[in-house]
């Protein structure tokens, strides 16, 4: 099986320091260093054996990375991995190198704590990926293309160290979102839409349009295989508007709520961890089901976030 050592840049090596997490940034403009900050402050812990996820979103990612074909011995790239949770999501019947890479370092050091598969963390940007060329099988790029200040690098960079036949799965926000609840959320009320926006680092200017990044894939020889428009109208609401509600009433209700760190995000504790085992298990495949129109939505085109699978020519 490959190892760390075997797809880093040679004259990057001398950062591979044991028991360190290697940190290949040089520097963070002030779009980095503010996206840095945003998820720093989110950063928590959990136990990824009995950690479960509650929102629609996280589960139908869920069953994408499963139905990837990960190669024996193939090296997989979550690019913003935050704490390595679509990592733990690979799966584990063939060996392989798994690599996380973030600019925010609290949640790097969470990740590989809290780590049970021998995945490996590292400091790095999308912008300049420390990896050789032609040396990935597969990169997971989940909510990050939104928030580079370059993504036409990001693009580029992928397309360099990917593999002749490498893969590369993507989750972002697009521009071109007409008539998905967001979109009616941003007319109705716009103060609203733009809070949600800044508690995730997102600004209008560097949202994409589902066509700029079809163009910056092909510009790369980047072929997309499989488009999903996504977040249509009802997992939109049970995923960012119901959970709001869900989450503070969870919060109210345990009498061991545990560190809060959002409104979504809480230490899997006491009756708080009970409920949101619950909620994950049994009631999210419920609010799923009851979200179908947004299959009929999706292949109309309506959707505030795509995903694209894409192959390397």
């Amino acid at each position: 099986m490959p190892q760390l050592n075997d797809i880093i840049k040679p004259s990057l090596k001398p950062a591979l320091k044991k028991g360190v997490i290697p940190n290949f940034l040089t520097r963070l403009d002030r779009n980095k260093s503010h996206q840095s900050a945003i998820w720093s402050a989110k950063t928590y812990s959990t136990d990824p054996r009995t950690h479960v996820f509650t929102t629609i979103q996280e589960h139908f990612s869920n069953r994408l990375i499963h139905s990837l074909n990960i190669p024996k011995n193939g090296v997989v790239v979550d690019v913003g991995c935050f704490i390595g949770e679509k990592l733990w999501q690979i799966d584990k019947t063939e060996p392989y190198l798994g690599v996380g890479i973030d600019i925010a370092i609290p949640s790097l050091v969470a990740a590989k704590k809290i780590d049970i598969y021998g995945h490996k963390f590292i400091v790095a940007d999308m912008e300049n990926l420390p990896f050789r060329n032609n040396s990935v099988d597969l990169i997971m790029a989940f909510d990050v293309f939104e928030h580079l200040s370059h993504p036409k690098k990001g693009f580029s960079e992928v397309a360099r160290v990917l593999k002749p036949g490498g893969q590369i799965l993507l989750h972002t926000p697009i521009k071109d979102n007409k008539w998905s609840m967001f979109w009616w959320k941003q007319r109705l009320s716009p103060q609203a839409a733009l809070r949600d926006y800044q508690d995730v680092g997102h600004t209008a200017d560097r949202i994409l349009s589902s066509k700029q990044i079809l163009s910056s894939l092909r510009k790369n020889n980047l072929r997309p295989n499989r488009e999903i428009y996504y977040n249509s109208f009802f997992v939109h609401f049970w995923d960012r508007e119901f959970i709001r509600t869900a989450g503070q009433l969870l919060t109210r209700l345990s009498a061991t709520p545990g560190p809060k760190i959002n409104q979504a995000r809480t230490l899997h504790k006491g009756n708080l961890g009970k409920m949101r085992r619950v909620y994950g298990r049994y009631l999210i495949p419920l609010l799923e089901a009851l979200s179908f129109p947004d299959m009929l939505l999706s292949k109309l085109k309506v959707g505030n976030t795509y995903f694209v699978l894409a192959t390397k020519d």
